[in-house]
């Protein structure tokens, strides 16, 4: 079955100030474009918060002010290594994690603090195609988690789980990605009951998994448990429902079920149409 790829597009040379089209003064963060200095002045203030060279300035100036082990340094180096990965720059994003998680455990040991920065390290090593790492770091913070966290109802425990299904999943073991899913959703029924929009989420995200598979009865089943779960939580005309239609709709599609197809897509998209109704159908005053 195919899907819909989007384009990758290059940054526009757009100005972050004053909007203009061909800014050709680039910070040196690469992220954001100015017409001139006057343009990068007036926003700066507000970019210099994601400024990834500003950052780092600060980080070394700290490094040098309170050394290399400063319990002060954990936070700012997570940040960067956050923005790092929002930025789709995922080999420094790693480099900068593993300082982060250095950091927290020279400082506090394995606390809730290192097994967040391990998930995300996951994902940079998943961005950059090395899953078996991925895996591994995401294994070591549900370890961490668990521990923290030893009754097994806390959404920490959840996400570390979740997690951890992904990176399998991303490695294409597939059964290993199912069972942890299935881990996650014991202890999200535990903290939530079945009737909560985070167990439609991870049966949603189950059923991706059990198509890869070739399971698309199990899958199409799963799907339908989750719509269900989507009706009773936000009401007939949630957006919830809305794109879990559609998306069942598209399985079933895929699977050669057209009728089924049909329906499912044909009640999406009136949900979508009451949400967002045509502007020639809005009322507005003169």
């Amino acid at each position: 079955a195919g899907a819909c790829v989007g384009m990758v597009k290059e940054k526009p040379n757009v100005c972050e100030a004053c909007g203009k089209d061909g800014a050709t003064l680039k910070c040196p963060c690469d992220e954001v474009f100015y017409c001139n200095g006057e343009c990068q002045r007036a926003t700066w203030g507000q970019h210099r918060r994601e400024c990834t060279v500003d950052m780092k300035k600060k980080l070394d100036k700290d490094r040098k002010r309170y050394g290399p082990d400063d319990p002060i340094l954990a936070g700012p180096t997570y940040s960067l290594g956050i923005l790092f990965l929002k930025q789709d720059r995922p080999a420094q994003s790693e480099e900068v994690l593993l300082e982060a998680i250095r950091l927290a455990e020279v400082n506090n040991g394995e606390d809730q603090n290192v097994a967040a920065a391990l998930s995300t390290l996951g994902r940079a090593y998943a961005e950059q195609a090395k899953f078996a790492d991925a895996i591994d770091v995401n294994k070591r913070a549900v370890r961490i988690v668990r521990r923290v966290y030893p009754r097994e109802d806390h959404d920490r425990v959840a996400d570390a789980l979740l997690n951890l299904a992904s990176a399998y999943h991303a490695d294409y073991q597939c059964e290993s990605s199912i069972e942890t899913y299935e881990e996650a959703l014991k202890v999200l029924r535990k903290i939530y009951g079945n009737d909560h929009d985070a167990v439609a989420t991870v049966l949603s995200d189950m059923s991706i998994v059990m198509h890869d598979q070739g399971l698309h009865v199990e899958a199409l089943e799963i799907e339908e448990k989750a719509l269900d779960i989507n009706r009773r939580v936000g009401g007939p005309d949630d957006e919830t429902v809305a794109i879990a239609l559609l998306n069942l709709g598209c399985s079933y599609e895929q699977n050669g079920i057209f009728e089924e197809a049909l329906a499912r897509l044909g009640e999406g998209l009136g949900i979508c149409r009451r949400g967002d109704p045509p502007r020639g159908d809005s009322v507005g005053g003169g």
